[in-house]
């Protein structure tokens, strides 16, 4: 089990309270951390290997796969997506260099089917099911690849004698909009009302657990009166039961910073950069548009054929959907040839509650520290759960 960062490092050790003999391991790449497992015979078989480090749900994990790693463009990056895994499973020299195959004696491998699991410790990497897939691939394809369908939240209460670790998940509402320039010339916004932006949430088909779909008065209560301000709310979380001497676990905003785990909304903007300038004969935005998609289309990673496109990774359906969904910017004549597409994203992220019983109960598991009074409770949120995670 890796740890990457202090976030992902109390995950983990959360992890290793909760099951005997784990070994916790540094690292900053996933190449180092297998390798040295596999090379360590006297580990072999190991049970089941854990990575946390950040990601989300467009296949984007926050920790490099072999040293030095690069993107597409050959440039170095600390993030992992589709074509990194590709290149791992390159048969050239430095694909070799670059593997991240799990030995079979690690995993006690015989045949079909899988005994092992690697479970993905990352926000919403579960919703990338084609980098889950690839990356079982790059693997070896004998394990099983598990990782969050949702928001992972940790939060620690500190008590005398019982101190302990609460870990959640947390749903991740979300809907996009082609960004709007602002009359002042000082930025972009999204959708020009609050009603906007709620009838847009309550056409995306989002749904509680259980396949129960959001009704608009949910949204009424979610959305603030200010969609153009990332916010935090107080939120009081009743547990069902007394945990470590607590009924309740309470999540107060942060006047600085987003509190993590708590209910949220966020607003940002997510721009697409592209190394283009329109043709002299493209002389209106709809020419240039679609010259600009003529030319992205050459990148292979947007063609309809490819196994998981770009636009698909970004929400959109289709190839149109996305330059649609964006407010491109295009250079002057003689400027730098870069084009700027622009989207503004809403998140409603709230905590996921069992709504079961006559008032919404936190679905959590709890780690207690070292010391600590209070046993662990773990039945809460299991990885072969498909309601909080994928499985491939």
């Amino acid at each position: 089990m890796p740890v990457t960062d202090d976030v992902t490092g109390w995950l983990n050790e959360m992890v290793a309270r909760r099951v005997p003999k784990t070994t916790m391991r540094t690292a900053t790449e996933v190449r180092g951390f297998i390798k040295g497992l596999n090379d360590d015979l006297a580990l072999h078989p190991a049970g089941d290997l854990v990575i946390g480090a950040h990601a989300n749900s467009e296949g984007q994990w926050y920790i490099q796969l072999y040293p030095s790693q690069v993107n597409v463009a050959g440039q170095p990056t600390g993030r992992t997506e589709f074509e990194n895994i590709e290149q791992t499973l390159e048969t050239t020299a430095a694909g070799l260099a670059r593997r991240i195959r799990i030995d079979d004696s690690l995993i006690g491998w015989t045949a079909p089917p899988p005994t092992h699991f690697v479970h993905l410790k990352g926000c919403n990497l579960g919703k990338a099911v084609p980098f889950l897939t690839k990356i079982k691939q790059a693997f070896g394809d004998h394990v099983l690849v598990t990782a969050p369908k949702h928001f992972q939240a940790v939060v620690s209460r500190t008590k005398k004698n019982n101190n302990g670790s609460f870990e959640y998940m947390c749903y991740e509402f979300q809907v996009q909009t082609a960004a709007v320039p602002d009359v002042k010339g000082n930025g972009f916004h999204g959708f020009g009302t609050r009603a906007d932006l709620v009838t847009a949430l309550d056409g995306a088909g989002h749904e509680y657990l259980g396949g129960i779909s959001v009704p608009t008065a949910d949204w009424e209560k979610w959305v603030p009166k200010n969609i153009n301000k990332a916010q935090s709310f107080y939120m009081a979380l009743p547990l069902g039961q007394t945990v470590a001497g607590l009924k309740e676990i309470t999540l107060r905003p942060d006047k600085k910073t987003l509190k993590g785990g708590a209910r949220q909304f966020r607003v940002n903007e997510i721009p697409v950069k592209w190394q283009f300038a329109p043709p002299a004969s493209a002389t209106t935005p709809a020419d240039k548009i679609a010259a600009l998609k003529t030319a992205m289309l050459l990148d292979a990673r947007f063609k309809p054929a490819h196994v998981w496109p770009m636009y698909e990774r970004a929400g959109y359906a289709s190839m149109d959907d996305f330059m649609d969904g964006h407010h491109w910017t295009f250079p002057a004549a003689g400027a730098a040839p870069l084009t700027i597409g622009r989207r503004i994203e809403y998140t409603v992220l709230l905590p996921i509650t069992d709504n079961s019983g006559a008032k919404p109960i936190l679905i959590f598991n709890f780690y207690p520290a070292p010391g600590a009074i209070q046993a662990a409770i773990t039945t809460g949120i299991q990885p072969t759960d498909p309601s909080f995670y994928a499985e491939v």
